[in-house]
């Protein structure tokens, strides 16, 4: 993961640019299909706008951006392969309806793709996410959707109210509970903690370091 940062690290490094709105190479469709709303400040990705705008406008994000410098933070968005100048055009971008035309479109593309891949709820293999989105968020809840970065801040969240919340909202058998990292999926929420926080999983993440 850390190498492949670095390599990320240095192709942000060459789009900087003199505060204009630029074009950059788009990330996976996958990626984007399944997480269109995401935080630049934060590393964390979010399946809906109303997750994205209650997260921007949480004490988080906003100590955040004020810690890193809004001016240091790469404010682009993946799904239009575009950069914004700062956090305000970003936040415009993201709620326009430009994006959202092109979410839609991936959606409607998405849901295609998915509909061939239903199970009897049993632990099967999946075919593996982009090797990008693995390696620059190896770590998912999917009763919440978000990534994250690394183990800590992923156990931090399922410790947390909202994660908790969100199980007893949704029901923990109606949650996929699946890992893209393994290409595996795990019958119920506390095999997929230990799945996550145990040796193979572990060794998967340590993996993406060398390629």
């Amino acid at each position: 993961v850390q190498g492949l940062k670095l390599q990320e690290g240095s192709e942000d490094a060459s789009s900087k640019n003199d505060g204009k709105l630029i074009r950059q190479s788009p990330v996976s469709h996958e990626e984007n299909a399944s997480f269109p709303y995401f935080c630049p400040a934060c590393n964390v990705k979010f399946e809906n706008l109303t997750m994205f705008n209650s997260h921007v406008d949480g004490k988080r994000h906003k100590k955040n951006v004020k810690m890193k410098g809004e001016s240091q933070v790469s404010w682009s968005c993946s799904i239009c392969a575009a950069k914004m100048p700062g956090e305000n055009a970003f936040i415009d971008h993201i709620c326009g309806k430009s994006h959202k035309k092109r979410v839609q479109g991936l959606k409607l593309q998405e849901g295609s793709e998915d509909a061939s891949s239903k199970n009897d709820g049993k632990l099967i293999r999946q075919s593996p996410v982009s090797h990008e989105e693995n390696a620059s968020f190896p770590y998912f809840c999917p009763a919440c959707n978000v990534k994250f970065e690394n183990l800590t801040m992923f156990n931090s969240h399922v410790d947390g109210k909202r994660h908790k919340k969100n199980v007893k909202m949704k029901g923990e058998s109606q949650v996929s509970w699946s890992c893209s990292i393994c290409a595996a999926k795990m019958p119920g929420e506390n095999a997929f903690i230990d799945h996550i926080c145990g040796k193979s999983h572990k060794k998967r993440v340590q993996g993406l370091k060398l390629q």
